[in-house]
């Protein structure tokens, strides 16, 4: 049951050396490709019905999410208020992982669009992409998380965060797979700790 959990909250890898009593708390991975969708009209649901019922079609998104992402071989993270945070190519080294991650997102928002058919809601997704390295590591000791940092997280998470209802990459993410899918761009937006970035969106 222990090991279950560890699993549930830790990648493979990380979890195997736990077991083993290895302290290592933090690791550099060269090249993965990390995804934020952020899950908009969420914060305003309280407003319209009970705070519990609002977190339980969170949980249910979420456990949707973490199906697709299964399927496309990528692991959840975290899930940060109305924040889902995901990777490809840490646990298992994927070279196709961008493509992986891309193709995730392209589920989200049709993910999205069952559950207000399904639920009544009008929520909408917005999907920040980048790749490139990061540092992962182990947060806390009692009660941990495991969690990234880096540019490569800093710059994906800025990507969805002002709200447009889309799937935008960085032009690390396009070069990588301009032979596999459509993109739209370049545009520019602001990121905080960084300044201007130019984005592309995922056309459908």
């Amino acid at each position: 049951e222990n090991e279950e959990l560890l699993l549930n909250i830790l990648p493979g890898p990380v979890a195997a050396r736990m077991k083993e009593g290895d302290g290592r708390r933090t690791e550099s991975f060269s090249d993965v490709t990390v995804l934020f969708a952020d899950i908009i009209g969420l914060a305003e649901l309280p407003e319209t019905i009970p705070a519990n019922r609002a977190l339980d079609l969170l949980s249910d998104l979420v456990v949707a999410f973490d199906e697709a992402a299964e399927r496309y071989g990528v692991e959840k993270v975290k899930t940060v208020g109305a924040s889902y945070m995901a990777v490809c190519g840490l646990s298992e080294q994927r070279p196709d992982h961008t493509h992986r991650v891309v193709e995730f997102a392209r589920e989200l928002p049709q993910i999205v669009t069952r559950f207000n058919q399904e639920r009544g809601t009008s929520l909408r997704v917005a999907v920040g992409i980048n790749a490139g390295p990061v540092v992962g590591g182990i947060v806390g000791r009692s009660k941990f998380i495991y969690d990234l940092w880096g540019e490569t997280v800093n710059v994906a998470r800025g990507l969805g965060s002002d709200g447009g209802a889309s799937i935008r990459v960085t032009k690390e993410v396009r070069d990588r797979l301009s032979d596999l899918h459509e993109f739209e761009g370049p545009a520019e937006i602001e990121i905080k700790g960084k300044g201007r970035v130019s984005v592309w969106a995922v056309k459908d």
